[in-house]
């Protein structure tokens, strides 16, 4: 957040304090003035807290990292679909929410056959945006009720997260078609990949195209094309533009 954002409403503010103590130690002050003077401090300061979540709110996005998708969904032992685990994303997420100043946290309300996941992004200067979904309790398999309802929490907890934060995950529109992919030989196991992934995503992000080639220049041609298929068709035309070439392929 610049400057000019976070010193201007202190100064308002102040001023306005000072006004209402004068207007308050005022035996004639007309209590009706005094109250519409509170009122509009009142929303000085949402209207503040507004502007400071979004302006960070949009710092935040240009860093924010894709997110692989290294969970499985198994029929018969067969992978079927893969997904962004809650851990994974809520750990990948973490140092950007504190850089800007921000704060997760979800409330739970369950009944009979439901449950209700409410996630609340929260900022330092005081406003708070929110969403919530309501699900049926995950009976699946041979769970019982306790874990019925704590897998519909986690699968409530994990798609809010990615709502509230506009989250990207790998493979997003396969719709499980893929069947889930093996990490390649050419990378140091799944860490090493969601490294580069995630620093080329935040480089992207800044317009940081000096330290994305660099970056990129320490990928082999195997590993260019694979992470290739991480981002979207908007993400790519730029990263191109960035680096001036052509669309990686195999060796």
């Amino acid at each position: 957040m610049n400057a000019i954002v976070k010193q201007e409403p202190k100064e308002e503010l102040l001023g306005y304090m000072a006004l209402i103590k004068a207007s308050a130690s005022d035996p004639n002050v007309d209590v009706g003035k005094l109250e519409k003077l509170l009122d509009m401090q009142e929303r000085i300061i949402k209207h503040h807290a507004e502007v400071a979540f979004n302006s960070e709110f949009a710092e935040m996005q240009a860093e924010m990292p894709v997110i692989t998708k290294y969970g499985e969904i198994k029929v018969q032992g067969q992978v079927r679909s893969t997904y962004a685990k809650f851990e994974d994303i809520n750990e990948e997420v973490k140092p950007f929410l504190q850089k800007h100043g921000f704060a997760i946290t979800f409330k739970v309300k369950s009944e009979p056959k439901s449950v209700t996941v409410t996630g609340i992004l929260m900022h330092n200067m005081g406003h708070r945006e929110q969403t919530e979904m309501m699900l049926e309790a995950d009976a699946s398999g041979s769970k019982n009720t306790v874990q019925s309802i704590g897998s519909s929490v986690s699968y409530a907890k994990r798609y809010i997260l990615c709502a509230l934060l506009n989250i990207t995950t790998t493979d997003e529109d396969d719709d499980g078609q893929a069947g889930g992919k093996a990490i390649p030989s050419c990378w140091d196991g799944p860490k090493m990949r969601t490294h580069y992934s995630t620093e080329l995503a935040r480089l992207w992000g800044r317009n940081d195209a000096p330290g994305y080639r660099q970056l990129w220049d320490e990928l082999s041609n195997d590993q260019k094309a694979d992470i290739w298929g991480d981002f979207n068709s908007r993400q790519r035309s730029e990263m191109k533009e960035m680096l001036k070439v052509t669309e990686p392929k195999h060796e």
